[in-house]
């Protein structure tokens, strides 16, 4: 989010570099992310980044509910147990 924040900011700067984030999954689990500059300036696409930050939005939705869901079965299963 942060990321496409700064590219929205910097619109109409000249010879703007865009940042990206790259993320890739990790094989013992859980997932890498990469900030990257682009190589070349060019023109910030404002839809592009419209679509990123939804696309942040509801992977940080998404993981909050699965900690919220992990929370509650850990709580049920310390009940069981006691």
């Amino acid at each position: 989010m942060v990321a496409s924040a700064h590219n929205v900011a910097n619109l109409t700067t000249s010879a703007f570099r865009p940042l990206r984030v790259t993320q890739e999954s990790l094989a013992e689990g859980g997932s890498l992310a990469r900030l990257e500059r682009e190589q070349h300036a060019q023109e910030v696409d404002l839809v592009r980044e419209i679509l990123e930050q939804s696309r942040a939005t509801l992977q940080y939705r998404a993981s909050v509910a699965f900690l919220a869901r992990a929370s509650e079965t850990h709580g049920s299963l310390v009940d069981l147990l006691a």
